[in-house]
C-alpha cells in the first residue's frame, strides 16, 4: 500500500473538530463554504460561537471587468446573506487593498488583534499547501506571533487536495450547503460550484470505511505550532 493509500484509510471520522469558539479564515467568499460549510453548520447548529474573517484583497478575482468599489460592495452585501442563513455570530472584513506596500505585515497585525479580540479554541484556514497564492495568503493567520500554540486548527482544501486526517459526515447538512453556494451570485458568476462541491465531498466519502456516509468533508488538523513549520517556506516567500 502507498504511502497516500495509507494515510486516506487511516481517516478518523469525527462528529466535528474540537472547539466552541470558532474563527475562520478566508481569501475569497466561495472558499469557505465550499471547504469546510457543512462542518460549520454542524457547529453552529450546536450553538457554538462562530466568526468569519475576509482578507479582503480587491480585484483578485476571475472577471476584473467588474469595478473594485462595486465588486467589494457586492460581496459584502453576499456575506451579509451568509451571515443570516447561516446564523454567524460575527463578520469581519479586512480590506487589504491591492495598493497596500506591505498587504502581508499590515493583515498580520489586523489579525493578530482579531485573534486577541475573539481567543479562539478552534481556526479555520485554506490548506497552506494549495497552490493558488490567494488561499495559501490567508494561511499567515497561524504566523501570529504571541498567539497560543496548540489552538487547535483545521487546514480545508479548495482548489487542491489535501492528505487529510479527520472527516466529518456532512450528508444531513449537504443541502443546506448547496442552498448557501447558490447565494453567492456574484463570486460564483459562470462557474458550476454546486457541482464542484457534490463531487469533492461525493469522492472523500469513498475515502471513509462507512458505506451510510454520502458526503464528507476532510481536514488536515494540528495545532497552530505545527502549521507555522509548515507554511513559513509558503507565506514568507509571497
Amino acid at each position: 500500500m502507498s504511502m497516500l493509500a495509507e494515510k486516506v484509510s487511516s481517516l478518523k471520522i469525527v462528529e466535528k473538530p474540537e472547539g466552541k469558539r470558532i474563527m475562520v479564515f478566508t481569501e475569497d467568499l466561495d472558499d469557505t463554504v465550499i471547504g469546510c460549510g457543512g462542518t460549520l453548520i454542524k457547529h453552529i447548529t450546536a450553538g457554538y460561537r462562530v466568526v468569519m474573517t475576509y482578507i479582503i484583497r480587491s480585484n483578485d478575482n476571475q472577471n476584473n471587468s467588474i469595478p473594485e468599489e462595486v465588486e467589494g460592495f457586492s460581496r459584502r452585501n453576499e456575506a451579509r446573506t451568509l451571515q443570516s442563513l447561516l446564523h454567524l455570530s460575527d463578520l469581519y472584513f479586512l480590506n487589504i487593498p491591492n495598493s497596500t506596500d506591505n498587504p502581508f505585515q499590515t493583515t498580520k497585525r489586523m489579525i493578530s488583534d482579531l485573534l486577541a479580540w475573539e481567543n479562539p479554541d478552534l481556526i479555520y484556514i485554506p490548506y497552506f499547501g494549495d497552490t493558488d497564492p490567494n488561499h495559501s495568503y490567508a494561511s499567515i493567520t497561524v504566523k501570529t506571533p504571541s498567539y497560543n500554540t496548540n489552538t487547535n486548527v483545521c487546514a480545508y482544501e479548495i482548489s487542491d487536495p489535501l492528505i487529510p486526517n479527520i472527516a466529518v459526515d456532512i450528508s444531513e447538512q449537504m443541502s443546506e450547503k448547496l442552498s448557501i453556494i447558490e447565494g453567492y451570485k456574484n463570486q460564483f458568476a459562470g462557474i458550476q460550484y454546486t457541482d464542484r462541491a457534490i463531487s469533492m465531498n461525493t469522492l472523500r466519502s469513498h475515502c471513509i470505511q462507512a458505506s451510510n456516509i454520502k458526503y464528507a468533508e476532510v481536514f488536515l488538523q494540528s495545532n497552530t505550532e505545527y502549521c507555522t513549520l509548515h507554511i513559513s517556506g509558503n507565506v514568507l516567500q509571497m
